[in-house]
């Protein structure tokens, strides 16, 4: 999982995902798998900006909602991105 993808975590220009902070597909889709109360809508959402790198604005602006629901998905992810990363280190498996 990737380490600096931290909740409070710094955006690029625009509301891009700096570097540290994407998603692979295998990535998203092994954090996804704990979040099966989170809709799958707003899974889409988060996807979108971690996965393929699209600013929240315009994310926002294309599926019809906030900026600030789109970052409210965005950090659900991570925060679980990083509950998963230390379940792994505790279990020893990093």
């Amino acid at each position: 999982m990737p380490a600096e993808s931290t909740p409070k975590a710094q955006a690029g220009k625009r509301g891009r995902p700096l570097a540290g902070q994407r998603f692979t597909e295998a990535e998203f889709a092994a954090v996804a798998l704990l979040l099966r109360r989170v809709t799958s809508d707003r899974l889409k959402l988060a996807k979108l900006h971690l996965v393929d790198g699209l600013p929240q604005s315009t994310i926002a602006t294309q599926h019809g909602c906030s900026r600030q629901n789109v970052n409210g998905a965005v950090n659900i992810v991570r925060r679980a991105s990083l509950m998963l990363e230390e379940a792994n280190k505790l279990a020893g498996k990093t």
